[in-house]
């Protein structure tokens, strides 16, 4: 075989291995960046109701100033096909609208801008799904344990949302079904969750995320009665910590 032929032979799977590899790595990093603006636009209502319960004021107003920064940064990273006038105008309406959340959500607390924030997170949540389903690809390998694990986030910051926006005055029959779904969603994932056989670090994390849960559950299934927003945003972390980490594990195994 001639030395250009056998170079070739070397050269063609090598180069198509590696165009496969970076979409596979594309597809990766725009999931993260939809599920991230999902989660972002959640916690950014959250904290704009923990700010004007007057909990953790100081934390939570650095805390909104960074998610809100974060937030427009995933908007960024959405890579569009150019041909698609809906995909373009989705992400155009994320990028307009993220200077008037911005505004909504670090203004005094009225009525109307509350409604508002509970508003734009629903609505970033719903533009953000149609990219997550996009590039989500089906079946039960670690592809699918990460979005698991990235929705079992997104389920406890909803309730958490809900929670706090209760002793806002957001006190309805829907706010506090909006809790009891939530944590509903988030049980049904952790048991499925539960039967990966995880080792070493994953296995700890995973029994983390079990023993929190199981302290956090009997405050949220109490909500209209057990005002405890301090334990709930603290719990939220625990839980988000154990879900990012068993997240980075499934990742790494995808790239």
């Amino acid at each position: 075989m001639k030395l250009k032929n056998l170079f070739l032979v070397f050269l063609i799977p090598l180069f198509l291995f590696g165009q496969w590899t970076l979409a596979k790595n594309s597809d990766i990093e725009q999931l993260a960046a939809a599920e991230d603006i999902e989660l972002k636009s959640q916690q950014i209502a959250k904290l704009y109701f923990y700010i004007h319960n007057d909990v953790l004021v100081k934390s939570s107003k650095l805390a909104l100033n960074a998610t809100l920064n974060e937030l427009i940064e995933s908007i960024n990273k959405l890579e569009v096909d150019n041909n698609s006038n809906l995909e373009s105008g989705l992400k155009e309406f994320m990028l307009n609208t993220h200077e008037e959340l911005s505004k909504v959500a670090l203004s005094p607390h009225s009525v109307t801008n509350a409604n508002l924030v509970l508003d734009y997170s629903e609505t970033y949540l719903e533009v953000a799904e149609f990219f997550v389903k996009k590039h989500l690809e089906q079946g039960t390998g670690d592809n699918f344990w990460f979005t698991q694990l990235k929705r079992m986030s997104l389920d406890i910051e909803r309730a958490n949302k809900y929670y706090i926006a209760m002793y806002a005055g957001h006190s309805d029959k829907n706010t506090l079904n909006q809790v009891s779904s939530n944590i509903s969603e988030f049980e049904k994932k952790l048991e499925k969750i539960g039967s990966v056989k995880y080792e070493g670090q994953a296995r700890y994390s995973l029994n983390e995320l079990i023993k929190h849960w199981k302290i956090s559950k009997s405050i949220y299934s109490g909500s209209q009665t057990n005002n405890m927003p301090i334990f709930v945003l603290a719990s939220t972390k625990h839980l988000e910590n154990a879900l990012d980490e068993l997240a980075d594990y499934h990742r790494a195994k995808m790239e």
